[in-house]
């Protein structure tokens, strides 16, 4: 920890300077408590994740001002997802994902008709729909979902998962009432941005 008397414009420097030097964390004096809660908390977490892929992110209280903002960000546990998906594995990771970007009221439907079935008894704000499908495909599921929402500003998004996206897939997602899509495997980064476009987008209304 640095003493308080260090200029705001030297900072980023500084911070720098004892990454390079092997520290995982900065934060200036007078320290309250908070911060220096978050930063272990911070620090544990990412010891606990065994990263071998990328470095440690370095803490500081910016970072830790911003993961803080991220995590309060309003009503997002309030949002519920429906994740339509057969595939076990897929339904796992999904659902893991969206818990990481901060959305745990989810449900999830192992085909199209078990889709449309929740939907028809339950209040979705965005649904997550794979393209292939068993007993009803992610195409029709969304076309019956587009029917039953009739002229009404109840549009709810409508997000494709696809595999093996093709030439022409987006376009025949747009056609059938899909909002937007993801290539597999889904990126969390993408996902998140996805999600976060589609649920700013003002409803639309179909009189």
């Amino acid at each position: 920890m640095m003493p308080p008397n260090i200029r705001k414009k030297d900072f980023l420097p500084i911070s720098a300077k004892y990454k390079e030097k092997g520290f995982s964390a900065y934060i200036t004096k007078p320290v309250k408590k908070i911060y220096l809660y978050e930063c272990i908390r911070t620090l544990v977490g990412q010891s606990k994740k065994m990263i071998t892929q990328h470095s440690p992110a370095f803490v500081t209280r910016h970072s830790i001002d911003e993961n803080r903002k991220a995590d309060s960000e309003p009503g997002k546990n309030d949002l519920k997802i429906l994740i339509a998906e057969d595939n076990k594995m897929n339904q796992k990771v999904i659902e893991k994902m969206l818990e990481k970007i901060g959305y745990t009221n989810n449900s999830i439907a192992e085909n199209g008709a078990k889709a449309l079935e929740l939907f028809k008894n339950n209040r979705f704000d965005l649904i997550l729909m794979d393209g292939q499908m068993p007993v009803m495909d992610g195409i029709e599921a969304t076309r019956e979902i587009r029917q039953l929402e009739g002229p009404t500003c109840s549009h709810v998004p409508i997000i494709a998962v696809t595999a093996n996206a093709l030439k022409g897939d987006r376009e025949r997602f747009i056609e059938a009432g899909m909002d937007d899509y993801i290539a597999k495997p889904v990126k969390k980064d993408i996902l998140a941005a996805v999600i976060k476009k589609q649920l700013a987008t003002p409803p639309i209304c179909l009189f």
